[in-house]
């Protein structure tokens, strides 16, 4: 029995030294393993670290390349290119003294001006000894086959009398004769103007439209001749027949008006007409059935009316209509011919200031000029 119960014992110290040395053993293995294993994520980190900074290190020269295009773009975006070429205008452009300014007037289609340089998109230019910008994409080149074709256009409207033959010859006298009777010429044919030898002609490509061109002619003998030409805009909502047309429409009236005076917040410029110097207590009364309705005072009559003193833009140079003279209530009044201002028209007509100003010098009482505004396809009733 001793014996067995020391046997016993040994086997259980061997066992819990084989216990032992097995915990022993795996807490070293366990321990490696750790240690492998951080070193491991010691040596991944570092290596994505590296990789980073090798990633960093070749992406920065580009970005920063990217970023230097980017900022020598916009250099040569800003700057300004001179050019010296003649164009035309591909339809109507507005004429600003800035890129992006407040429009100046506006120049109609197929205008020739001169291109002095183009920055962002726009063009520096001249027009009609007026400096400014305009959009870049509403001018072409004006060429030797456009003036060649111009050229042509103007012969056409040109009828020449042909197969001149002389008949007689005596005393140094010449008698001359022709297949026609006289040389036909084109001019404003209409009754109204049998007495005139000045015509502001105002036309439009529609009633709706607010754009028009201006021509200004002066009659020499039988011949109509152009002395100014330019665009101008009409009242916001087109135009309207004067029968028809009413206030507070924003429609210019359509016909034939007469000039009666000139007014100005700029002194006199040498009009031939009566001149009125604005001054702050100058009023156009719109109020219909007042006794001084479609009438300049000097009085603030209330109601509806116009302080010209608070244009100076507009009215710095203005002829004065004779639309509604007789007071017809409801027709509305202060028809002018004046400056351009910032767009369209209350029921005027405007123009460049430099245009206004010819006009406004030139008209003569004397030649009994007409104003006709029209829509385009109206104009054979007057011209041909």
């Amino acid at each position: 029995m001793g014996k067995e119960i020391i046997k016993l014992v040994k086997n259980k110290k061997t066992t819990i030294i084989a216990f032992v040395i097995i915990i022993l053993v795996s807490i070293g293995v366990i321990g490696g393993l750790f240690i492998e294993n951080k070193h491991n994520v010691t040596t991944l980190k570092g290596k994505n670290n590296v990789a980073e900074e090798t990633s960093i290190e070749k992406e920065s020269p580009v970005e920063e390349a990217k970023i230097n295009d980017k900022e020598e773009e916009l250099k040569v975006e800003s700057q300004f290119i001179k050019k010296d070429f003649t164009g035309k205008t591909i339809t109507e452009v507005n004429l600003r003294k800035a890129p992006n300014d407040d429009i100046e007037y506006t120049i109609g289609e197929k205008s020739i001006l001169q291109v002095f340089g183009e920055q962002d998109g726009w063009y520096k230019i001249k027009h009609k000894e007026k400096e400014g910008w305009v959009s870049a994409k509403y001018i072409e080149e004006y060429t030797e086959e456009d003036k060649k074709k111009d050229d042509e256009e103007k012969k056409k409207d040109e009828k020449i009398a042909s197969n001149i033959r002389v008949t007689n010859k005596s005393n140094d006298n010449v008698t001359v004769t022709s297949n026609s009777s006289e040389e036909y010429k084109k001019g404003f044919k209409h009754q109204a103007f049998s007495n005139s030898r000045q015509v502001i002609l105002v036309t439009a490509k529609g009633m709706g439209t607010s754009y028009c061109n201006i021509k200004f002619y002066e009659k020499s003998g039988e011949d109509w001749k152009v002395i100014t030409e330019t665009s101008g805009r009409l009242g916001s909502n087109g135009l309207a027949y004067i029968s028809n047309r009413k206030q507070s429409t924003d429609k210019t009236p359509a016909g034939v008006l007469n000039i009666i005076s000139a007014f100005g917040v700029a002194n006199n410029p040498g009009s031939r007409y009566f001149y009125t110097k604005v001054t702050d207590e100058m009023y156009w009364d719109l109020n219909s059935g007042s006794s001084t309705y479609n009438r300049l005072i000097y009085n603030n009559p209330g109601g509806d009316y116009e302080h010209l003193a608070s244009y100076p833009n507009q009215y710095k140079y203005a002829l004065v209509t004779d639309y509604n003279n007789g007071q017809v209530q409801d027709k509305g009044g202060a028809i002018f011919l004046h400056c351009n201002g910032n767009g369209a028209t209350g029921g005027c007509v405007s123009m460049d200031e430099t245009s206004m100003r010819e006009i406004i010098t030139r008209v003569d009482p004397s030649g009994n000029p007409k104003i006709l505004i029209i829509p385009n396809s109206d104009l054979g009733s007057y011209w041909n």
